[in-house]
């Protein structure tokens, strides 16, 4: 998985969405953030918060690692990659019909959010 800053073709993307990967697990505005080390904001000075934030992190790869393999990689290819791909793009990546990413990632996302609460992460 690459994290690194990445420019994206896409004109709508924010900066933001272009240094870190978010996972919207949770519904509306709670999301969940993978900041990347050039994020401005994402660690402060104080150790704990760079300890929890690394621990939070890899929590968070390790429950993705979890998921079924399809959901895996539709998971990496929607947030972690970098690559920002269409639902167009991913649909021949994966094989499957570009309006069934959209409810394929719900599902994905859900069961990644079960993972997470069983690991205690909310």
């Amino acid at each position: 998985m690459n994290f690194g800053t990445k420019e994206s073709s896409n004109p709508g993307c924010s900066p933001q969405r272009r240094v870190s990967a978010s996972l919207w697990v949770w519904p509306n505005s709670e999301r969940l953030e993978l900041p990347t080390s050039s994020s401005k904001n994402f660690l402060g000075n104080d150790l704990d918060e760079m300890k929890i934030f690394v621990e939070r992190q890899q929590a968070i790869r390790d429950s993705v690692e979890r998921l079924p393999a399809r959901c895996r990689s539709l998971i990496e290819m929607l947030y972690l990659d970098g690559s920002f791909r269409t639902y167009q793009e991913i649909s021949q990546l994966v094989g499957m019909p570009a309006a069934s990413v959209g409810p394929n990632r719900a599902r994905c996302l859900e069961k990644l959010k079960k993972i997470l609460q069983k690991r205690g992460l909310e």
